[in-house]
């Protein structure tokens, strides 16, 4: 529909039209092909770089100057410079050689000879005249199946049959609009030809199929007076896609040369072109994602290229456009593009602005230096940027952080968290321009500190625990202290800050855990120590050791109440269960073995558990789990320790 709105205005605004645009109006190819010998029935490859045509009376023309034609050809090169017309090989057989036609593949041409209509195979190299009663006004189409011919103002068709013969000419129409000659049929089943007018000089002209019925042809209509002049123009032969025309036309010499005119506009829009820049830093704005986008949505025929920075764009004729480049996390400028009163291709220079957003997107991971684990959210990690706490940062529970910072200086950026050692890093943005994502992980080096690692048992197997039983390493009154548990081996490690006692335990489902003390309270440098942790099955007839007391001369049971609220609660939580309580002292000790286990009983029950559920006892030093002779073994046998009696 474009292209014929286009033919329609160029043949309607004539000279007032060609003169604004110069491609519109018919240019003589040049000394190059035109000589002052006539130059007639031009013919261009499909490929648009081979021009055939045929030069009369030329001395060159091999069998005679007088009374001759032959075919000659001429290449154009890259910039669309047409070479020195030569001989054509291979084409010219007898005195006349005219061309006609050329298929779609250029592999079979179409002559007229002294033989009449011939075919000229480009593989084979060889011509081979056809047997059919034509004119030399006769013109193949593109597949090579058909030809047409006239004579007078009517037009023929002849066929290809199966068996490479031609069928009878057969009528297909005849114009009133006069006597036709050197016909042209396009693929889309446009027809130019010359008409004789009364002045006895040749017109161009057109028409076109109806349909697919070659009976049925559209009222011819006269090409623009640019093209046709009081002179005589014939043989308009067209690129494949019909937007360009070659065509004979007799000068002002009286000679007949070959010219080029363009029909119509195959590519109707203004191509913009030019550089997408960052509007602060003037620089181009690379290795983006970018949307041109016109007068608010995607521009249908757009490239960008990411590495350089260039953009070009595709806006046809008769509109303002609003152009702008949309690049995520940049305002864009807008730019207004004329091209209301275009009407051939254009190339024009335009280069877009953004606005860049005024800070970089920084994040990465909070690590414990050395390590590849995250700093643990319970040693409440803050970034600090150049001594500030930022509180628009944001640190996850899996380590990761990330925070917006203004381009254009340099920062030092660290994490801080307790019980650790920050350790600032240097972020340099001040070549950053725009919005970026930059990833910088963030360490702090952990305090010195007691690590404690081992297996994790059941105290009646000793095998390991399965980790399927939920296990955990707790310590006692610190919730932000947590072991690493390897599912594979069922070993732990955790880091205990130096300078303290500690109780850690592990809790396992269906198990009742046994508290241990890790006592680095005069350690002052990293110590590394190996403690197993056991818990004992809930079990009839189990035993479980409360490792917090001491039964000696003296009995405070206040530094156990921790161990011995967990005990309530664990009681509390299982109603059913029943226990008893037995209190053990080393040889040579008298204390009241009997009192210490009531009074812890009595503790336990003041937690709401029924005192009818805790049996007291006091075995005195008649159970020792150890010897007497040695300090650790008196250690073992002071104890407080209780069984599962029912569940």
């Amino acid at each position: 529909m474009i292209r014929i709105l286009l033919l329609s205005a160029f043949f309607v605004s004539g000279v007032s039209f060609a003169s604004a645009q110069s491609s519109f109006i018919p240019k003589n190819l040049g000394l190059a092909i035109n000589t002052p010998f006539d130059e007639t029935h031009p013919l261009i490859s499909p490929d648009g770089s081979t021009l055939y045509f045929t030069r009369v009376n030329h001395p060159e023309n091999n069998i005679a100057s007088k009374k001759s034609s032959a075919i000659w050809i001429s290449q154009r090169d890259e910039k669309g410079i047409w070479s020195a017309a030569s001989l054509a090989p291979h084409l010219n057989e007898g005195k006349h050689n005219q061309v006609l036609s050329i298929t779609n593949d250029s592999k079979q041409i179409l002559l007229f000879n002294d033989k009449g209509l011939s075919l000229y195979d480009a593989d084979k190299k060889i011509i081979s005249p056809l047997k059919i009663k034509a004119t030399h006004d006769a013109s193949m189409t593109g597949d090579g199946k058909q030809i047409v011919f006239s004579k007078s103002n009517k037009l023929y068709l002849t066929e290809r049959l199966d068996d490479a013969t031609w069928s009878a000419p057969r009528l297909i129409h005849t114009f009133t609009i006069g006597k036709i000659t050197s016909p042209v049929l396009l693929d889309d089943g446009t027809l130019f030809f010359s008409v004789t007018r009364k002045t006895k000089s040749l017109d161009l002209c057109k028409s076109k199929r109806i349909g697919t019925d070659w009976n049925n042809w559209e009222t011819p209509v006269f090409l623009s007076d640019t093209i046709n002049t009081v002179a005589s123009e014939s043989a308009l032969h067209t690129t494949p896609n019909g937007a360009w025309g070659y065509y004979a036309s007799v000068t002002a010499t009286g000679k007949s040369d070959i010219f080029v005119v363009k029909l119509y506009e195959d590519h109707p829009y203004v191509l913009v072109s030019g550089r997408i820049l960052n509007n602060v830093s003037k620089r181009s704005v690379r290795k983006k994602d970018v949307q041109i986008m016109i007068d608010g949505t995607i521009a249908k025929n757009f490239e960008v290229n990411k590495d350089s920075g260039t953009y070009q764009v595709q806006l046809p004729f008769g509109k303002k456009y609003a152009v702008v480049a949309a690049i995520d996390h940049y305002k864009p400028v807008s730019f207004t593009v004329d091209a209301t009163a275009y009407r051939e291709y254009t190339t024009m220079k335009l280069d877009l602005e953004e606005i860049p957003t005024p800070y970089v997107l920084l994040k990465g991971k909070t690590l414990i230096k050395n390590m590849d684990r995250p700093i643990p959210i319970q040693a409440e990690p803050q970034i600090v940027v150049d001594g500030m706490e930022v509180d628009s940062a944001i640190i996850k529970s899996n380590g990761e952080y990330e925070l917006k910072l203004n381009h254009g200086t340099h920062y030092y950026v660290q994490v801080v968290a307790k019980r650790f050692e920050s350790l600032p890093a240097i972020l340099d943005l001040k070549d950053i321009d725009g919005y970026e994502v930059i990833e910088l992980d963030l360490q702090a080096d952990a305090e010195k500190m007691a690590i404690i690692s081992g297996a994790l048992r059941d105290r009646k197997t000793g095998q390991p625990l399965s980790s399927s039983l939920k296990l955990k390493v707790e310590v006692e009154g610190v919730e932000s202290l947590t072991a690493a548990i390897d599912s594979l081996t069922g070993n732990y490690e955790i880091r205990l800050p130096l300078k303290e006692k500690h109780i850690i335990r592990i809790t396992a489902e269906g198990y009742y855990p046994v508290n241990e003390i890790i006592d680095v309270s005069k350690e002052t440098s990293e110590v590394v120590i190996a403690k197993d942790l056991t818990a004992t099955p809930i079990e009839r007839g189990q035993v479980v050791r409360l490792n917090t007391i001491d039964v000696g001369t003296k009995v405070d049971i206040t530094k156990s109440y921790p161990e011995l609220d967990s005990l309530a609660k664990f009681l509390t939580a299982h109603p059913k269960i029943r226990i008893e309580l037995g209190a053990h002292v080393e040889s040579g000790v008298k204390t009241s073995t009997l009192k210490v286990a009531q009074e812890i009983a009595n503790y336990i029950a003041s937690k709401g558990v029924a005192r009818h559920r805790i049996a007291s006892r006091g075995y005195g030093n008649t159970k020792p789990v150890a010897s007497n002779k040695t300090p650790e073994g008196k250690l073992l046998n002071r104890r407080v320790e209780f069984i599962f009696l029912e569940l």
